[in-house]
């Protein structure tokens, strides 16, 4: 049996869509200090709906378990007010996660109808052209759920920024983006060496 290349093609194309990736980072070379493994490290996520907050703070936690580290959950905090918690805690590194939704939007141009008229002598040439689309036809609009991690690594004691990475998912699952997004997140700083 022959498989379609267009339905394999489609099917990449969702797989790709679905996988959270890096899209910047940033690292401060005068942090050396180790963060992990063995570490407790305080962490807060910041998002505009509850849910979503919460499932940040879970997936991140369990992120940071696999990585040898010990999360202390605050609950919802402002970076301010979740510095001056990890101080109070004893931890010496903080993870702070803030997710933002970022609608895009997909249009979708209908089948249309064009002719054209050409022609030339000489290597000089003249065209007409014209194109309208089919008697009720539209263009649609589909929304669809992008969300976005910007994470930032802070040395606890000093209120220094070690480090920071911006990632992107796209999915139909939340829970499935944002666990993708922290774990892309956190492998990338472990890979760049700030974890």
């Amino acid at each position: 049996m022959r498989k379609n290349p267009m339905i394999l093609l489609s099917a990449l194309l969702l797989t790709a869509c679905s996988t959270a990736h890096m899209d910047a980072q940033w690292r401060d070379a005068q942090l050396t200090d180790p963060v992990l493994p063995g570490s407790k490290v305080f962490i807060a996520c910041d998002a505009v709906e509850q849910t979503l907050q919460r499932i940040c703070l879970d997936k991140l936690a369990a992120q940071l378990r696999l990585m040898g580290a010990e999360p202390v959950l605050p609950g919802s905090q402002s970076f301010d007010s979740a510095l001056s918690a990890a101080r109070a805690a004893g931890t010496p590194w903080m993870i702070v996660a803030t997710i933002r939704l970022n609608p895009v939007v997909v249009a979708e141009q209908r089948p249309s109808f064009g002719f054209g008229v050409g022609g030339g002598r000489g290597g000089f040439g003249s065209g007409v052209g014209i194109q309208f689309p089919f008697p009720g036809t539209t263009t649609t609009v589909t929304p669809s759920n992008n969300y976005t991690s910007d994470t930032a690594i802070t040395q606890v004691g000093s209120g220094k920024l070690r480090w920071s990475g911006k990632a992107s998912s796209m999915a139909d699952d939340i829970d499935k983006q944002l666990q993708g997004l922290m774990k892309v997140t956190l492998e990338a700083a472990r890979k760049d060496g700030s974890l």
